[in-house]
Formats: structure tokens, sequence, C-alpha cells
């Protein structure tokens, strides 16, 4: 089957903005049908990277919106590798207008927490969602670290497939997390379209769902409704 990615993706990332509206919402977790999955060993950092890739050989639109909202942020890449494991935990929906980044760190044998939202407007002229604000906390989960990372890693947090190698499709006006996961030897990125609704069919999936659903719960925010 001939796969092309949504044109308000590709404006997406030509432009480094989170979402268009045409004439209506968008946001669809498209480009990698394939299944493909880069895995590259950057040699000046010794760091194996897997990134999905569709099938043009190019990194799927999630990756290249999640670099996107990485820049807005003002957040390093993980793709050097970090000392001793980071995982970001990005996610949303389309019909809002606010973006969420989860960030757990281990470092110094220490676990550290930071909720990071960034704000978008609409330009009422384009229909184009453009950066407004970030916002920054640190927070820590409410069972306590070791509880909470126990858990995390049951729900296979740093292991879990990217949703097109489970061979399902992504769909239009919904929810979309993309995940990273960054060791000092490895980095690798995952993400999924509307978890809820696949959870019954593919298990990674409900697994996706349980993440999402337990930080928010540890956390005290909402990834699809706001804090």
């Amino acid at each position: 089957m001939n796969y092309k990615e949504p044109l308000l993706k590709q404006h997406f990332v030509n432009y480094f903005i989170p979402l268009v509206v045409v004439s209506h919402f968008v946001w669809c977790s498209c480009g990698n049908k394939s299944g493909n999955r880069d895995r590259t060993n950057k040699s000046n950092y010794s760091v194996v990277t897997e990134i999905p890739r569709n099938q043009n050989g190019e990194p799927v639109s999630d990756y290249r919106i999640t670099k996107a909202f990485q820049k807005q942020a003002g957040l390093d890449s993980l793709e050097k590798g970090y000392d001793s494991l980071q995982i970001r935990i990005w996610g949303g929906h389309s019909q809002l207008l606010e973006f969420y980044l989860l960030i757990i760190s281990k470092r110094e044998k220490k676990w550290h927490g930071k909720l990071i939202t960034l704000e978008y407007t609409i330009d009422p002229k384009s229909g184009v969602y453009q950066f407004k604000n970030k916002r920054s906390k640190t927070v820590s989960p409410k069972s306590g670290w070791e509880v909470f990372v126990k858990r995390l890693f049951d729900f296979q947090v740093t292991s879990l497939p990217d949703m097109s190698e489970l061979g399902y499709e992504s769909g239009e006006d919904g929810s979309s997390y993309m995940v990273e996961v960054a060791t000092n030897k490895s980095y690798r990125f995952y993400s999924y379209w509307s978890p809820a609704e696949y959870q019954n069919k593919y298990p990674a999936a409900k697994s996706m769902y349980s993440i999402a659903q337990f930080v928010e719960s540890e956390f005290g925010f909402q990834f699809t409704s706001g804090h």
C-alpha cells in the first residue's frame, strides 16, 4: 500500500510548529506502516539509536514532531546518551492548546521528575498553532520513587515497540504519546496514537495507555485534558 504523510504533519515538520488547522484540528501519528526501525551505532558517542522509519527511510513524523517540541522547550537531545537513565513521555490531545512532557531521570543514584507544559495559540488568520509559552516544575510521584519506578518498568516503558511495528494504523483527531529512553549506551524512540482505542487488540497499546494513566495519577495532571 502506498503511504504518504498527511499535509498537515508535513507543514508541522517543515516549520517547527506543533499542529496546523485547515478546516479542523488534525493530529495523526502516521508515516511508518512498514515497521522499519533504524539501529545505528554512533561511534563518536558509542550510543546505539533506535528510531522508527517510514517507507522512504525517513524518521517517522512523530519523531520529527518530538524534535520540534524539544527545540521549543529548550531541551538537549538525548541521542548522545544520558548518564544513567532518562525517560521522556510526551503527550497531548489534538484539540488542546497545551502539550505535556514528563521527564524522569536517574542521576547520581537519585530519581528526579520534571513536568513541562508547552502552551500554544492559534493565529486567527492562518489557523496555524504557534508556540506561546513554557511552564516547568519539579514533581515527585505520590507513591514514592521506588514504588513508582518499579510499576513503570512493569509496564515495559523502556522496551515497548513503536505502534508501526504492531501494524496498527493511526487516525485523525485523538491523543498522541511519544516516548524517548536514553542511557549512556542507547537511545530509542516510540509513539502511539490513541492507545485506549487499541488496548483490547494489542497488549503493547494497553501498556502505553496504562503508562499514561499511571503517570497522570502519580503526578496529578492529565495529558488529554489539562491540569
